[in-house]
């Protein structure tokens, strides 16, 4: 189960936000607000990995293109102090 406060302060980061929470669920990791570090521990890390990936399949799956991955992050609501996994994993792939 995930729970999502669609309370948060900037409604923007949504779709981000459901994908990473998405990925928790997807991969078993037992991650809860409280007793995350913001990203340094290794399910954080991969959750967030994994929602550009998921939101990437989105956006290929619905026909969605960016001319910037600056762009994709932009309409996807992802933070800009993610945007390194997203080229991190364009190079990689």
């Amino acid at each position: 189960m995930a729970i999502i406060n669609s309370n948060w302060y900037n409604k923007n980061e949504l779709p981000f936000i459901t994908a990473h929470e998405i990925c928790h669920v997807l991969y078993g990791s037992a991650e809860y607000y409280h007793s995350a570090h913001r990203g340094m521990e290794s399910g954080e890390s991969d959750a967030n990995l994994g929602a550009i990936q998921l939101l990437l399949q989105c956006a290929q799956e619905t026909d969605m293109h960016f001319d910037t991955y600056y762009n994709f992050a932009y309409a996807f609501g992802i933070p800009k102090k993610h945007y390194y996994l997203i080229d991190t994993y364009l190079t990689a792939k």
